[in-house]
């Protein structure tokens, strides 16, 4: 129900994983956004971020055979597209498309933030929801994101708050991984000062992460943030001065 920041994307992820290990037929669907294309397309390794967005490009990296993504504004001709191309698809992921009316989902998960619930939020512009908090009923299952440590105790607290009666509500939380390079290696545990560059919509969490582990500093960018030339020289500028210390 919100824009940006919730963690839909490690979400889908995790489910494309979950079916994946069953030997399931899977596609994956979204808007493709800051794409410069228009229209439903199905996603190839070649395809650039620039063409069909960079969390489409993630998922073809990540996957590639594997998986089928795809891009389109109309939901329901991207899962006609789908169909068209791997007739034997035997689950589509949709990513952010609650608000599609087009396609009736079989089965909707809501996502909101332990820190930025929707029930503690206002419609845009004035807040974040893209639609009226009543529409929280369209749910099958609520899962709450980025959530710290809870005692049974805050758990029916926030239940009690999301009046949802009868909904499953799930707690989730993201568990971070040790430093590796770029080839995939380990790096050293003795790293104290890390430079973190982000473009995603709420980079907050991961920064008090590396704040807690490291000595960070934090160039922030906007979510989907194409990067340019003069940016990435940027970047580098700064890890230079900052790796001198």
């Amino acid at each position: 129900m919100s824009v940006g920041g919730t963690g839909k994307t490690p979400l889908v992820d995790y489910i494309v994983q979950h079916f994946l290990l069953q030997n399931k037929k899977l596609a994956t669907l979204s808007r493709g956004y800051g794409r410069s294309t228009a229209g439903p397309q199905i996603v190839s390794m070649e395809s650039t971020a620039t063409e069909v967005g960079d969390e489409t490009r993630m998922y073809k990296q990540k996957y590639g055979d594997q998986l089928l993504v795809a891009v389109a504004e109309k939901r329901k001709a991207g899962v006609e597209l789908i169909l068209k191309t791997q007739n034997n698809t035997n689950l589509i992921v949709l990513d952010d498309a609650f608000q599609h009316r087009a396609v009736k989902a079989g089965f909707s998960i809501l996502v909101t933030e332990y820190n930025r619930p929707f029930f503690r939020d206002f419609m845009l512009p004035a807040g974040n929801l893209r639609e009226a908090k009543i529409g929280r009923h369209r749910a099958d299952l609520i899962l709450v994101s980025k959530c710290p440590e809870l005692s049974s105790e805050d758990k029916k607290r926030f239940q009690k708050a999301l009046h949802m009666n009868g909904t499953p509500i799930f707690f989730s939380r993201i568990v971070y991984d040790k430093l590796k390079s770029f080839a995939h290696h380990s790096i050293s545990d003795s790293i104290k000062n890390v430079l973190l560059v982000t473009g995603i919509g709420n980079p907050a969490p991961l920064h008090a992460y590396f704040k807690k582990n490291y000595r960070v500093e934090h160039l922030e960018f906007r979510d989907h943030h194409a990067f340019s030339a003069k940016d990435i020289r940027a970047i580098h500028e700064k890890f230079d001065t900052f790796a001198s210390r």
